[in-house]
């Protein structure tokens, strides 16, 4: 679905307009002071080194407040209406109205497999609305239709992975969509990383592993990983599984079977191992005992 930025202040701003239109001054939180001076100067039909912008701070802006609409308001009602400052602040519902949003997206991911299980293919094929369409029209004509904003991160330059391809279709839906934190990175990567773990799911191979094994031409990346692997605490994780199967080798076969599918179904391989562990050999003294039980019985209906 469309993704509403909710920043925590809606758009806001003060402006005053000098008495002959042909200069302005506009106190804003903005993530570009240059394009609110472009946009205001254009609106007044004057130069942007006319227009002075004074930066507050931002009250959250996650690209919402890229674009000046509500200093162009401001100057706007300050100039044509009211000849005075003017103190503009959205209401939330008018902020959710004048919303530039993330626009959906749909993803069609395939994956090729050569016989010994390696990843040999991959194909991700992005369709949504063209962002620079809406938000940088001058690029988007002078790139022949491409979205800077919204294509980013379908690229995969440090996966070594042989036949590689990424393409996006443009949807049309009228939505006045924007840049929206990570821009297009932010569901791209999002679901080409969640796509890998599938590979690795069916594969049989281990997410991180797998990882590691397609960075391995790239060495700035592959530290990355393997940074995030033992900052994260996964290497920790690792040896408590290893220390794991280790205790479990001690177990009777049957048990040991009974924990290997517990562990396979736990989610970290720890503690649900661990309790199932512990459990395993309460049965295992409980069926020990109760086989004692059974020989004292026999014994002494046999005297």
């Amino acid at each position: 679905m469309h993704c509403y930025h909710a920043q925590m202040e809606p758009m806001n701003c003060v402006a005053q307009v000098a008495a002959d239109g042909q200069s302005a001054e506009v106190w804003t939180g903005t993530q570009s002071s240059a394009l609110a001076a472009l946009v205001a100067s254009s609106v007044l039909k004057t130069t942007p080194d006319k227009i002075r912008v004074h930066q507050q701070l931002l009250g959250g802006g996650y690209g919402r407040r890229i674009w000046p609409d509500a200093a162009v308001a401001g100057g706007r009602c300050s100039s044509n209406i009211t000849k005075k400052p003017v103190k503009l602040i959205l209401t939330r519902e008018d902020d959710l109205t004048a919303a530039r949003p993330r626009p959906m997206t749909y993803h069609s991911m395939k994956a090729g497999l050569d016989g010994s299980g390696n990843l040999v293919g991959w194909h991700h094929r992005l369709v949504s609305e063209n962002v620079d369409a809406v938000a940088a029209p001058p690029r988007f004509k002078a790139t022949g239709g491409k979205d800077c904003i919204g294509w980013r991160g379908l690229e995969q330059p440090f996966y070594g992975v042989p036949n590689m391809l990424a393409e996006a279709v443009r949807e049309q839906r009228g939505v006045r969509v924007h840049a929206w934190r990570g821009i297009g990175s932010g569901y791209n990567k999002f679901a080409a990383e969640s796509f890998l773990d599938e590979i690795a799911h069916a594969t049989g191979k281990d997410p991180l592993a797998l990882r590691l094994e397609l960075t391995k031409d790239h060495p700035r990346a592959n530290a990355v990983i393997k940074r995030g692997r033992r900052d994260g605490g996964l290497e920790e994780a690792a040896r408590q599984r290893s220390r794991t199967r280790h205790r479990l080798l001690r177990l009777p076969r049957v048990v040991q079977r009974r924990h290997r599918r517990g562990l396979a179904r736990s989610q970290d391989g720890q503690d649900q191992g661990a309790q199932l562990l512990d459990r395993g050999r309460r049965r295992h003294r409980h069926a020990a005992g109760e086989r004692r039980m059974r020989s004292s019985k026999a014994r002494w209906s046999t005297a």
